[in-house]
């Protein structure tokens, strides 16, 4: 567990060990969660679209699924 000061600014300085292990380069945008007691601090996606791809996992293609509305839609 590392340990880390305030500034007057109110920043922090990761350690390099966590800032590699994450990916967190200058510029990287976190989002800071507040549980009232602690803080945590979570790495966000550069390309949140590209990130999710592939969460969601269907059984049929989308195609199919139009199809079979079109032919309820016409009877």
């Amino acid at each position: 567990m590392a340990t880390v000061i305030v500034s007057p600014k109110g920043q922090v300085v990761i350690p390099a060990n966590i800032r590699n292990r994450y990916g967190l380069v200058p510029g990287k945008r976190m989002e800071i969660l507040d549980f009232g007691n602690h803080i945590v601090l979570v790495p966000l996606a550069d390309d949140p679209v590209r990130a999710a791809k592939g969460i969601v996992r269907f059984s049929r293609c989308i195609a199919e699924v139009l199809a079979e509305r079109r032919e309820k839609n016409e009877q």
